[in-house]
């Protein structure tokens, strides 16, 4: 498999995503042998859930990956995707979702720290 693994489907970071512009990117990924690739845009693109908003749309979900176009899409690390354990991957449709679980994960990273003063202050 041919992947491009830096593939950015924004033309800038202030535009808004074109769904026209990435199956024109897709086409002529395709036309230069590419089978695959790995989108890398930046979490803080202007309007970056827009991206997955379209490809959920217009495109089938499977594996970790989209099939765009003939292409397989694999979507960067980003607010759709988080890692559960080292090998476990989940989709998350809701930025809301993430926040979450971040913030319980503080509260237990917090609730722990304490624990590890007290055990300092106990030696």
């Amino acid at each position: 498999m041919r992947i491009d693994l830096h593939t950015h489907v924004k033309l800038a970071k202030k535009t808004v995503f074109s769904h026209a512009y990435f199956k024109e990117m897709m086409a002529e990924a395709g036309k230069n042998g590419l089978d695959a690739v790995a989108m890398t845009e930046h979490f803080n693109t202007w309007r970056y859930e827009d991206i997955y908003e379209v490809l959920d749309r217009h495109y089938p979900y499977e594996q970790g990956y989209y099939l765009a176009e003939g292409m397989k899409v694999f979507p960067g690390i980003g607010a759709y995707q988080i890692e559960i354990l080292p090998c476990l991957h989940a989709k998350v449709k809701s930025a809301n979702v993430i926040k979450a679980l971040l913030e319980k994960e503080l509260a237990v990273s917090e609730e722990n720290s304490g624990d590890l003063r007290e055990l300092g202050e106990m030696a």
